[in-house]
Formats: C-alpha cells, sequence, structure tokens
C-alpha cells in the first residue's frame, strides 16, 4: 500500500472514530441521567486520548515527515 492510500486509509478511520463519538454523545444527551453524564465524561477522555495519540501524533507526524517531504 503506498503512503497517500495508507494515510487516506487512517483519515477514513478517524472520520469513522469521530462519527462514533458524536452518536455516544448524542446518545448520552438522550438519556440525560446523572450516571450517563458521568459515564460520557470518561469517555470523552478516551475520546480525546484517541485524537491526540492517534492523529495528532501517529498520523500527523507521518504527514509531515513523509508525506510533506516528498511533495517539497
Amino acid at each position: 500500500m503506498s503512503v497517500t492510500n495508507t494515510l487516506k486509509s487512517e483519515h477514513q478511520f478517524i472520520l469513522q472514530y469521530i462519527d462514533l463519538m458524536e452518536q455516544y454523545a448524542r446518545y448520552d444527551a438522550a438519556s440525560s441521567s446523572e450516571a450517563s453524564t458521568s459515564l460520557l465524561l470518561a469517555k470523552s477522555a478516551e475520546f480525546i486520548e484517541f485524537i491526540h495519540d492517534f492523529a495528532d501524533t501517529f498520523h500527523h507526524a507521518k504527514e509531515e515527515d513523509v508525506l510533506f517531504r516528498y511533495l517539497a
């Protein structure tokens, strides 16, 4: 698989994860119980950690170190 195909695949994975996060937030808002709010806060930390670790660190590093250098 080429670098660009790998990055495109990762973009799709990140977008799917964001969709999941939005669905989870909508479900929690509909239930609006104290327990579900607490669970959403805990889950939010997991979502943020994923975005930070995978998207910001791993994926963007590939773009910066491989793709953008190649394009330059």
